[in-house]
């Protein structure tokens, strides 16, 4: 007996609460009939009333929400969402969906505004997106293009910030947000982020390179030198590691190391204009050190040994080959240097010191038609 008055006293506890689950306020009845004539603004008049009187109402939040959406009120949608939501997941599956319609809208717009070049306009759109919906990466990643293309980085690497806390295992945001961060010279900071992402993959060459060229930046030659390295280990066959590293070398004078490089890059592409003009700018100034020792020889008086001048000589000898590719491959594409009177220039002196002084001459010439 006791049993059937517990199982009694159960229906009728399921039957009230059911019964109240299932209670609508007049308000949202009201709102309802308005929805059906899509008299929004009625609705939501009816709807701020019901939150405002009964604000534990989940059906009530969203569908103000919704009315919001309607009317472009964006923040007081997410507002009327989030708070349904904590009410409770009962719908979370509408909501969902008028989360994702709105910021397909919003982020279209942007695109559009974009490619109409009203960059303003994109901003906005982007901006709202993300207010929508901020765990999707695609309108931070455009927002960040658009203040770019405005020429505002710095908004541009705001913008990334923001994203890589939502995508933290983004490497590839995290190295454009350090490139960026590069772009306004602020190394340090890229540094930073670069070390993020290479914690995600060690051996990733990308992130290798970046940090080796904002190493190159700060001054810090060892530290850009081991990065090239390293990316070079894991990616032996990359072309662009190998003429940033041959680069590097240049610039500190170990010219033998940067000619072994660049030569490899020509190998994969003979007529690399840049590979071609440093190996030949290379010899160059290994001829300028052995001159430097000829010349301090005859500072003393001393004799200068017949094989140091033939060295020199055959350094010059070296770098007409790739002087003369540089120079051909210029009449083919004269944007290739913004001033290829400088090929002509060196080339000559290399003409010259081989020898051939009218060939030397005859460049010369062409440097001065260029200049």
């Amino acid at each position: 007996m006791k049993r059937t008055l517990s199982v009694g006293l159960a229906i009728v506890l399921s039957v009230g609460i059911f019964f109240l689950m299932s209670c609508q306020t007049k308000e949202v009845t009201s709102a309802k009939v308005y929805i059906q004539q899509d008299d929004w603004d009625k609705a939501i008049e009816q709807l701020e009333q019901a939150v405002q009187l009964y604000p534990n109402d989940m059906e009530a939040h969203y569908l103000l929400a919704q009315g919001y959406g309607k009317q472009g009120k964006f923040p007081e949608m997410v507002r009327e969402m989030d708070a349904s939501l904590a009410i409770g997941p009962q719908y979370k599956a509408d909501i969902d969906k008028l989360r994702q319609y709105h910021w397909g809208t919003n982020f279209n717009k942007g695109i559009k505004s974009h490619k109409e070049e009203d960059q303003e306009s994109a901003v906005e759109s982007f901006k709202t997106a993300i207010l929508i919906d901020p765990t999707r990466p695609e309108a931070y990643k455009n927002l960040a293009i658009v203040y770019s293309n405005m020429q505002m980085k710095d908004k541009s690497a705001e913008v990334y910030e923001d994203l890589v806390k939502v995508v933290p295992n983004d490497a590839q945001a995290l190295r454009q947000l350090a490139q960026l961060r590069r772009d306004l010279k602020e190394y340090k900071a890229a540094v930073d982020v670069l070390k993020k992402a290479l914690a995600l993959d060690p051996n990733d060459s990308g992130t290798l390179s970046s940090l080796a060229i904002t190493y190159d930046l700060m001054g810090e030659k060892q530290e850009a030198f081991s990065m090239y390295e390293n990316a070079l280990a894991n990616d032996p066959g990359n072309t662009d590691l190998m003429f940033n590293l041959g680069q590097l070398h240049f610039q500190n004078g170990n010219y033998d190391e940067a000619i072994n490089l660049f030569d490899k890059v020509i190998n994969a592409s003979p007529d690399d204009y840049d590979s071609n003009l440093r190996i030949g700018y290379a010899y160059l100034g290994i001829a300028d050190e052995v001159t430097k020792e000829i010349n301090a020889l005859i500072e003393k008086s001393e004799d200068v040994p017949q094989e140091m001048r033939d060295k020199r000589k055959g350094f010059f000898e070296k770098a007409v080959p790739y002087l003369e590719k540089c120079t051909s491959l210029l009449e083919q594409n004269p944007s290739l240097s913004a001033d290829p009177s400088k090929v002509w220039h060196f080339l000559a002196v290399a003409y010259i010191n081989t020898g051939e002084k009218e060939k030397g001459e005859a460049a010369f010439k062409k440097e001065e038609q260029l200049k």
